[in-house]
């Protein structure tokens, strides 16, 4: 994250993605949801008519393939959530998606969008260890 604000990016958070999340976080969810508020790299974007548009025509190319999941292995209530996710981050220019879900990196690779895992992060800097 401080990469991206050093090269004054943003994160894009779907609201789609925020509910799962926020939904895991438990006793946490207040301060989770507080920092993602108050830090100006995050941008919290609804799934709203262009993402709704966005998603559809993946729906339609898909079908039009022949496989309305293109892939995805999820019950299809979580891929057209996935797909939302996927449409949100599209609308907003995202460059990639971070995600460590299967069906996300699916939807992301045939929406044009790369999708990065956790495990393929780069590590830390040693310098944020030092004191």
């Amino acid at each position: 994250m401080r990469e991206i604000t050093e090269q004054r990016g943003t994160i894009v958070v779907p609201t789609p993605a925020l509910s799962e999340f926020l939904a895991l976080a438990a006793g946490g969810r207040d301060r989770y949801l507080s920092e993602v508020e108050m830090r100006t790299v995050f941008e919290i974007q609804p799934f709203d008519l262009a993402a709704a548009v966005e998603a559809a025509a993946a729906t339609r190319a898909a079908l039009a393939r022949g496989d309305k999941r293109p892939g995805a292995r999820g019950p299809w209530q979580k891929v057209k959530v996935d797909r939302q996710i996927v449409a949100v981050a599209a609308v907003h220019g995202a460059e990639v998606i971070y995600s460590d879900d299967a069906d996300i990196r699916v939807l992301g690779k045939d929406s044009g969008i790369p999708v990065v895992t956790t495990g393929e992060l780069p590590l830390p800097r040693r310098e944020l260890f030092e004191s």
